[in-house]
């Protein structure tokens, strides 16, 4: 979500943030990019760790004077109105400070939950990053929010919002759209010439999967073949089931079987893998939402833990004119 668009375009007024699990990954790129748009700073930063944060703000290039360490209340408001940066350690001090918006990052259900909540019920929106929060309580967070006037949403740069954007602009189009779904976070990488395949820091014989490159006409006999060739590496990730979760609850998207297809396909197949199990693929129903492990060679270009639609549009000219584009069709 970008926070500029909670408040009146064309204004002058700054947006002010809160932002939990401050030390995590997410929350630096955050971070480092606040310092790059302008009418958006934040205002109060928890992380268990705040002599860490604090170093990395610096790092990041946040003027070390203007970052102040509160243990209570009262220090949280004195550095807000003093214009400085309050950083803290307890999660519920940060209803105290003042801002506009909750970033929550903290991957916590039961810590990310409660501030959330404190902060829908205060009448202060939330971004919620937290795949693990929003899968278990998001529906209650959203009900909250729209009691008290709030706004409860994804955050833009993770893959739950990206996917639900990418659903918004498909329906937008008036396209039909068949499944929807994202990649593992890490390819199996194939080396043809070693006969292994590696995913991120685990490399594991797999020579059978150099005659399976190819999908073929049974589409579900050369995935399963796929399957059993990368059996040593692990299927079914938390992350992506939370993530899934999240889709499904905001698009009304269902998984096709229970714990997900997660076939072995490489870029290309996605629509030849994802069609109805009557026209050669996985699917018993249309609209699905699904995880694939992407299968490439070196230097093939990686799906990065991204996010894809499979559409129809009806009209077999219109496909042909895509496909000479060279889109997966």
């Amino acid at each position: 979500m970008n926070f500029l668009h909670l408040f009146a375009p064309g204004g002058d007024r700054t947006v002010r943030y809160a932002l939990s699990g401050a030390g995590g990954g997410f929350a630096r790129t955050l971070l480092a990019q606040t310092l790059r748009i302008p009418r958006l700073r934040p205002a109060v930063l928890c992380d268990q760790d705040v002599a860490g944060l604090r170093a990395m703000l610096v790092e990041l290039g946040y003027d070390a004077s203007q970052l102040r360490i509160c243990g209570d209340a009262r220090a949280v408001r004195d550095a807000g109105q003093d214009g400085h940066l309050a950083l803290v350690a307890d999660g519920g001090l940060l209803i105290a400070g003042d801002w506009d918006i909750l970033v929550e990052a903290t991957g916590s259900p039961a810590a990310g939950y409660e501030m959330a909540r404190q902060s829908l019920t205060g009448g202060r929106h939330v971004a919620m990053v937290s795949k693990e929060v929003d899968s278990v309580a998001g529906l209650h967070l959203a009900e909250l929010a729209r009691t008290h006037g709030s706004v409860y949403t994804t955050a833009d740069g993770d893959q739950p919002a990206n996917l639900i954007g990418l659903v918004s602009w498909a329906e937008t189009l008036g396209l039909e759209i068949v499944a929807i779904g994202k990649s593992t976070e890490y390819d199996l990488v194939l080396d043809p010439a070693a006969g292994t395949v590696t995913q991120l820091d685990t490399t594991v014989p797999a020579p059978e999967l150099v005659g399976l490159l190819d999908l073929g006409d049974d589409v579900r006999s050369t995935l399963a073949a796929r399957a059993a060739a990368v059996a040593a590496l692990p299927t079914g990730a938390t992350a992506d089931y939370c993530e899934m979760a999240v889709v499904a609850t905001s698009t009304g998207f269902r998984p096709d079987t229970e714990r997900l297809h997660y076939p072995v396909a490489r870029i290309a197949e996605l629509a030849d893998v994802y069609a109805l199990r009557e026209d050669g693929g996985v699917l018993r129903r249309p609209g699905a939402v699904d995880v694939f492990s992407a299968l490439r060679l070196p230097g093939e270009a990686s799906f990065a833990g991204g996010v894809f639609v499979v559409v129809r549009t009806g009209d077999p000219v219109t496909w042909e004119t895509l496909r000479g584009k060279g889109h997966v069709v």
